[in-house]
């Protein structure tokens, strides 16, 4: 997945783009994003699922009952 596939993706919200900019600088589980973009837990498991449907994340790891998520998406311009 590229980035401009995000950049002009019509059904993506103010919100998911704010999750995806914060993936961008490294993994979080959904409480840590939730607490830091100030989302409740539970639109932010909705963000995350139509993110991770339309390929943008993805689960980076699992640490216990924690899933962190990463970006899915090549940054590069080219």
């Amino acid at each position: 997945m590229k980035f401009e596939e995000l950049a002009t993706h019509k059904d993506l919200t103010t919100y998911d783009y704010k999750i995806v900019l914060l993936l961008m600088s490294k993994s979080f589980t959904i409480s840590m994003m939730s607490e830091r973009l100030d989302i409740n837990r539970t639109n932010m498991y909705s963000h995350i699922r139509k993110l991770e449907k339309l390929n943008f994340i993805k689960i980076d790891r699992i640490e216990g009952a924690n899933k962190f998520y990463r970006l899915n998406i090549k940054l590069e311009s080219d």
